[in-house]
This record gives C-alpha cells, structure tokens and sequence, in this order.
C-alpha cells in the first residue's frame, strides 16, 4: 500500500459539501481548479493500491505503526517566497523526512510576477527542496521556469511536465478540433459567440481593467458565463452574502456599469463547478472561453473549445508556453490590440498548433516520473506513450 497526499474531493466534491460555502471550498482545496489535475491523476495511475489522505491523517498513521511502500503527492504552486509558503515547506519537509519514504511528487510549481526574473527563496523552503529531491528519483515541475529555480540551487532531478490536466482527454485530437473550431469563429459576430469567462485572478496590476472588459463583454454578449474558481465570489454565490468584492464594485464602476447592475449580471452569469466531467461537458457547448486561469483554460482546451490563456504571471505564463496554450498578456487584452473576440479566435487558431506534438512529450515525461523504478501501474485502459 501507498499513500496519496492529496484532498478528500479528486474529481467531484462530495454532496454533504454543497450545502454551503465554506465546506465547499474547504473539499476542493479552495481553488475548484484543483479539482482538474487531480482528476487527471487518477486517469493516470491506478489508484487501487493508494490510501488517499490529507498530511495530518499520514502523520498519525505513521505514529500508529502502518506502513506504507511510497508517498505519491500531488503537487501545486507551493514554491514561492512568501511567509505562508515557508510555513507550508516546513511542515511539508517535516512529514516527509518523518516518513523517510520515496516520494513521487507530481506537478510541483513556482509562482513569481512577472516582472520578477527570480525568486529569493527562504530557508524552509530550500529545505523542503532538498529533501523532496534526496527522497524523490525524478520530481515533477510544471515549467521551465521551476525546473530552473531548482538547478540554479542545485536540485537537478528534475523534469518539466506539465500540468497533469493536459491529459485528461488522451487519443482525441484536441489541436485538430481547436483549430478547425477558431477557424469557424472567424465569421461570427460576437453578440452571436457563446462565451465563458474564466474567473481573474487579483495577481496582476491590470487584473482591475481585465475585469471591466470581461463585465463589459458579460453584459453585451447574451450567451455567456463567468465561471469562478477561487474563494472571492461563493459567498455571493451560495446566496450567504448581497455584497460583492471591492475589485469587483471598482471595476464595475469602470466598465461604467451601477452596482446594482453589476449585481444583477453576475446573480445571472456566475458558475461554479463540483465535478470535473460536469465542468468539461458544459463547456462543450461554447464557442470561446477566454480569462486568467490556467484551470480554466486547461478545462476548455480538454472539451475541445477555442480557449486562450490571459497570462499574468510567471505560472500561468510557464504553463502556457509547455503545454502549447494560446496566450496573450493582460496588456493586449486590456488594450484591445488582440482585437475583438473573434480576433482573438484567429490567435487561437494559430497558436494551437503544435499542441499535439508538446503534449506527447510532456505525457512522456509525466510517465518517467510515475512508472520508472515505483512500481505503480498505469490506470487501467491507459496505455502508455511509446
């Protein structure tokens, strides 16, 4: 037996969880955007011989005597440089030196601004690196920004994957759909688009004007939706709270729209998803999503969708840039120089190509990490990339 770090909801959130909103961010990590890499492991290993547990639950396992063969632990953005993130190394590192186990680590990230070239890396969180790369034959990064962080201190086991998300829909021809659908859009009006707008994310200096456009566009496009993944907006949500977010109200009121308009577009238009199948599947239906999440880029791409990356850090640009995603920075978004909605479709149309070709290598890669000298098994109907 293994044991898997990870969060009770992989690819669904239970339904004891959806009765209000703290429990529901609470099973998905409080991000819903967990919830898709996650499910994306699953699809990739099989978990029969896994105990899936959170870290607290591993520690009193091991204090209890059970034994346990590895440590799979499914990993996010947790390289950075702030306290929190020290916090969270050290604790990590300590459980895993406690286990003094192999470890299998999947997806692991460094988060930056853009405008940072580097990261200045506290003590807890070097620690945490080295022990991660003595008890792991080969860890998994999501881009060349972390594989670089960790050479440059001296951690070279390791190898840029990707986000496990990009192989949920394996054997289709993802870059071939994509691209003859960004072809069609061409010809449409955008009042005629159907559109789902990924959540913004707060990390950007412009996140305030990429959130008036994307207002502006919820309330001039009548096929549309915001689909929301972060903590910022369940209360309203789940109908606990009347008030929105002050970036909201303040972009509101730059896209010139009241507050009780504001109000009342996003009562209509604001989604959050419990299930990835369910996530994917609508998103079949659309003609274009379009935002600043990595996830929620990552879950219109796995639909097939037309679906551009608005890259605002240095996470979301690694990521975009591995794994083949159109991208354009908040700048060209905010400026109008990507041009309309069906513009931006033609940059789809052309930076999707390609896709196909990364992800195979990626999956490669990704299959290294899992299956070289672990003794896991691939998920069964999964054949491996020759």
């Amino acid at each position: 037996m293994h044991a898997y770090l990870d969060l009770r909801a992989i690819s669904e959130i239970p339904g004891e969880c959806l009765h209000a909103s703290g429990p529901f961010m609470a099973a998905c990590g409080g991000n819903t955007g967990n919830l898709l890499f996650r499910h994306a492991l699953k699809g990739l290993v099989d978990l029969s011989a896994f105990e899936a547990m959170t870290y607290a639950e591993l520690g009193r396992a091991l204090a209890e005597g059970k034994v346990y063969g590895s440590i799979l632990i499914s990993a996010a953005n947790w390289i950075g440089a702030s306290e929190q993130r020290e916090g969270q190394c050290k604790a990590r590192a300590d459980l895993i030196l406690k286990a003094g186990l192999p470890v299998v680590v999947v997806g692991l990230g460094a988060q930056a601004p853009l405008q940072h070239g580097d990261l200045k890396l506290g003590p807890e969180t070097l620690r945490f690196m080295a022990i991660l790369s003595e008890h792991s034959k080969w860890i998994s990064v999501r881009d060349e920004f972390t594989a670089k962080l960790f050479e440059r201190n001296g951690f070279r086991n390791v190898i840029v994957t990707g986000c496990p998300s990009n192989f949920i829909r394996m054997g289709e021809p993802l870059e071939e759909v994509i691209g003859r659908r960004a072809h069609a859009l061409g010809s449409l009006k955008p009042k005629a688009m159907s559109v789902a707008f990924s959540e913004i994310s707060t990390g950007h200096p412009l996140s305030q004007k990429v959130l008036a456009k994307t207002l502006r566009d919820l309330r001039e496009v009548s096929d549309s939706q915001y689909v929301s993944q972060s903590s910022a907006l369940i209360r309203f949500f789940f109908n606990e709270e009347e008030s929105l977010p002050d970036v909201y109200l303040a972009a509101a009121a730059g896209a010139g729209m009241k507050r009780e308009a504001v109000v009342e577009l996003l009562r209509k238009k604001v989604r959050y998803f419990s299930s990835v199948p369910e996530w994917i599947g609508w998103l079949g239906r659309f003609h274009l999503v379009v935002g600043m999440r990595i996830h929620g880029a990552m879950a219109g791409i796995q639909a097939g969708i037309p679906s551009i990356l608005i890259a605002h850090d240095s996470r979301t640009k690694g990521l975009g840039e591995v794994m083949g995603i159109p991208m354009i920075t908040p700048e060209e978004y905010v400026s109008g120089r990507s041009g309309g909605l069906a513009r931006l479709a033609g940059l789809i149309q052309r930076d999707i190509a390609g896709y196909s070709a990364k992800r195979n290598q990626l999956r490669q890669a990704m299959e290294t990490v899992l299956f070289t000298g672990t003794g896991y098994k691939p998920a069964i109907g999964v054949a491996t990339v020759a």
